[in-house]
Order: C-alpha cells, then sequence, then structure tokens
C-alpha cells in the first residue's frame, strides 16, 4: 500500500515521477486525483481574498486536469481524455495546453470538426502567449491540423473504396499525401507517423 501524499504539491510531482519515470499512467492518475483534492483543501483554508492564490489554484487545477488526459491519451481512453481536458478547460479557459488534449482525444474518435476548432483555440492562445516555446507549440499544433487532414482524407478514401467494392466497381488507387517539407508518401507510408502535441506534463 503506498504513502498518500500531504500536500498537493507532494501528489503532483509524485503523479509526474510515475507518468514520466516509472512509465505508470494509471498510478499518476490517482496521484492527481489526491493533488486535486488536497488542492481544494489547501485554498479552503486560505483567505478567499487573496486572489493571486484564487488564480493561482485555477491554474494548477487546469494543468492537473489536463495531465490527467495526457495520461488517458497513453492508455488509449480517448472519451476519459477529452472529459478531463474539458474539464480543465471549464478551470481555465487561457490554458492552451487543455485545448490541445482535448482536440488529440477528438481527433482519436475521429470528430475531426469539433478537434480542428480546438487546435484552432489553442494555436490563438499560444500566439497571444508569444515566446520561444509558445511559438514552437504553434508549429506542432500546425502539423496536427496537416495530419488530421490526411487522416480524415484516407478515411473518405477508404469509405469511397469500400462501397465501389461493395457495388463491384474498380477502387481507385490509394492517394498520396504531401508532407511538410513538400516529399510524397503514400497513404500506406503515412500512418506510420503521428503527431502528438507536447506530450511532456506541467
Amino acid at each position: 500500500m503506498r504513502a498518500r501524499p500531504t500536500s498537493s504539491d507532494e501528489a503532483f510531482a509524485a503523479a509526474r515521477v510515475a507518468y514520466t519515470r516509472a512509465r505508470d499512467p494509471a498510478l499518476a492518475i490517482e496521484l492527481f486525483d489526491d493533488g486535486l483534492r488536497l488542492l481544494d483543501e489547501e485554498a479552503r483554508k486560505r483567505s478567499p481574498s487573496r486572489a493571486r492564490d484564487d488564480a493561482t489554484t485555477t491554474r494548477r487545477r487546469a494543468e492537473a486536469l489536463a495531465n490527467q488526459a495526457r495520461c488517458f491519451l497513453t492508455l488509449e481512453n480517448a472519451r476519459e481524455a477529452c472529459a478531463r481536458a474539458e474539464r480543465a478547460i471549464a478551470c481555465d479557459e487561457t490554458y492552451a495546453k487543455a485545448h490541445a488534449r482535448r482536440a488529440e482525444a477528438l481527433r482519436r474518435r475521429r470528430e475531426y470538426a469539433r478537434a480542428r476548432l480546438s487546435l484552432e483555440t489553442c494555436r490563438t492562445l499560444l500566439t497571444r502567449e508569444g515566446g520561444e516555446e509558445s511559438m514552437a507549440m504553434v508549429g506542432e499544433v500546425d502539423a496536427m491540423v496537416r495530419e488530421m487532414d490526411a487522416e480524415e482524407a484516407r478515411g473518405v478514401q477508404a469509405a469511397r473504396t469500400g462501397m465501389q467494392m461493395k457495388m463491384g466497381a474498380t477502387p481507385h488507387a490509394s492517394p498520396a499525401f504531401v508532407e511538410a517539407k513538400g516529399t510524397m508518401r503514400t497513404g500506406t507510408e503515412a500512418r506510420g507517423r503521428r503527431v502528438s502535441f507536447d506530450p511532456r506534463l506541467d
């Protein structure tokens, strides 16, 4: 039986270790839950007049929920990942990474239109933040959009091919997709790589 953390800082630190070093996303999710509970307890003990602390608590809660979303994505649970990301956005709608996590979850559920809207919001927030790290993440967002476009195109092509085969027609050849650097890859080759927005935890 593991020892229970006694502060939100301790719980969140242990959760990051569980995810990054022990590679145990399920344990990390539990520890983030512990941290969220302790964070609420700590907030109740502070004076509500301390607005800066309230804002800090809100961002930390959003970060923990978005980190849980990352853990659920690692566990291939897109539904729960989306739910945690949406809770993070409800806590702090200016937290760009929460929108990116939601987009990745929606993408895995093939809800491409909603995923693009989340990535558009994420890109706007990152651009507004500025700075080298944020702008590097903008590049990751753009790469995700390009890859989603290719995934959706493959899905449409597969559906057409299936319909043609069902009706006895000769299927068309699989299309090629243009990579960011301008090189051509066939649909089969393109499926071997997936861009994912900044997998690190905050």
